[in-house]
């Protein structure tokens, strides 16, 4: 009886068998129904070949947003002070408030109470009015009093309204960190109490 040799490849599940005819044939019965069905089932593009480089594609893909993320350098947290300023900064910060008037807000006798000082800046008016609305039972203020009161006193307003009290907060002489939470700190207190601010009339 001849020797038969036998060589099977469906998307390289490759089967390889020797022997007489009988035995090959067996080995081809076994498999034939399973063999058809593979066949019928895989596309050329699940071969392991083709799925070998969808692999290759994909882990180069991702290997090259790797070194994008490297890449770009990240963005340092603002602490302490810094994070106070960039908060001012945004687009809900203090620098774009928009300030209105509160018709509400008993202001009577602000214009007598301001004009007692020589105010030479607005961070000594904004000092002054810190301490003429804690006279009225109003501290901590929001910048909208704050408004109110310049308007009411008819002292010009700063152009950058928000920078202002930024401005005065950096010196020491008041604090906050919304627009509704403004208030003397007692370096402000002792500036407007004790001849930081030059009265008129001493």
């Amino acid at each position: 009886m001849s020797n038969v040799k036998l060589h099977i490849n469906i998307a390289q599940g490759i089967i390889d068998a020797e022997g007489d005819q009988d035995f090959i044939w067996r080995v081809y019965q076994d498999f034939r129904d399973r063999l058809v069905t593979t066949a019928a089932t895989l596309s050329p593009s699940a071969t392991p070949k083709n799925l070998d480089a969808e692999n290759q594609n994909s882990q180069s893909i991702e290997g090259a947003d790797e070194e994008k993320t490297k890449a770009r350098p990240r963005k340092r947290q603002p602490s302490g002070q810094a994070a106070a300023g960039s908060k001012d900064k945004g687009p809900s910060g203090v620098t774009s408030h928009r300030p209105k008037l509160l018709p509400d807000l008993d202001t009577t006798g602000v214009k007598e109470f301001l004009s007692q000082y020589q105010l030479t800046s607005h961070t000594n008016t904004i000092v002054a009015i810190s301490k003429f609305l804690e006279s009225k039972g109003l501290s901590p203020a929001g910048f909208d009093a704050f408004f109110t009161c310049y308007t009411d006193a008819g002292l010009k307003l700063p152009e950058a309204f928000g920078q202002a009290f930024v401005t005065a907060r950096g010196k020491g002489l008041i604090n906050f960190t919304t627009v509704n939470d403004v208030e003397l700190t007692l370096r402000g207190k002792n500036h407007i109490d004790h001849g930081g601010i030059k009265k008129v009339n001493p």
